[in-house]
């Protein structure tokens, strides 16, 4: 995203304007957060991802307890290490550090092997809430707070997959799994970039008097929250950007 915004300030700000383009040190990286399958309804960070054999669902449905991944139902069985999940990426220059939300899971695990149908969430290393080795909650599916903090991870995920080696049966609904009210917390440690000064303070080598304009473009991989020129320390000129929260 690279917003561009036209500001008018007096002459003496060249120094300051010249100085902002010359040290991009200036630009500071921070945190933020996004939310998910909230109040709002809206899903601002999951997208589906896997195979046909399992489902998943990114459109926070109330009924079906938020966002939903569980396998396919159908004829067959599924070939084996068949998934399906929806996944959050940190954009390019950040990574998510950390997730709350209301979850639900259940799977199945057959009595006489471990095999069958998992369902979990993951980050890039591993397993954080059932998954492979551990099974969910069998037959039922109990509404569990996730609270997971101190990641360093650029991608997340909600997932259902078949462990059986010789397939999974899809005559009914085995593993599910949903996730709701989400919150996840970002740092972006990529610094912003500033460019493409224009506008009579950037143009001219003369001192300037009165109001001369002048204009500057930011960019940065997650957003800018707010663009300014300061003198001495003191704003002279602040354009804030709505975050998507």
């Amino acid at each position: 995203m690279t917003p561009l915004r036209t500001i008018w300030i007096s002459a003496a700000t060249l120094t300051a304007l010249l100085a902002l383009l010359l040290f991009a040190g200036i630009a500071k990286a921070g945190t933020y957060e996004v939310r998910a399958c909230d109040g709002s309804g809206i899903n601002r960070a999951f997208v589906v991802s896997g195979t046909a054999m399992v489902a998943a669902n990114g459109s926070c449905n109330a009924s079906q307890g938020g966002m939903q991944v569980r396998n396919s139902v159908g004829s067959g069985k599924a070939p084996s290490f068949s998934w399906g999940a929806l996944e959050a990426r940190a954009p390019e220059g950040t990574v998510i550090t950390a997730v709350r939300g209301k979850l639900t899971a259940f799977d199945d695990l057959e009595s006489k092997s471990p095999e069958g149908w998992r369902a979990g969430f993951a980050d890039d290393l591993g397993y954080r809430f059932c998954g492979m080795l551990s099974s969910c909650a069998t037959g039922s599916a109990p509404r569990l707070p996730l609270s997971l903090s101190g990641l360093t991870t650029a991608r997340l995920r909600l997932i259902v997959v078949c462990v059986r080696s010789a397939g999974c049966p899809r005559s009914a609904i085995r593993a599910k799994t949903t996730l709701s009210n989400v919150v996840l917390e970002l740092r972006d440690d990529a610094k912003p970039s500033i460019s493409a000064a224009s506008g009579m303070l950037a143009a001219s080598d003369e001192w300037l008097s009165g109001s001369q304009q002048g204009s500057f473009a930011a960019s940065d991989a997650s957003g800018i929250r707010s663009a300014s020129i300061k003198v001495d320390g003191v704003d002279k000129s602040i354009v804030a950007h709505r975050c998507d929260r």
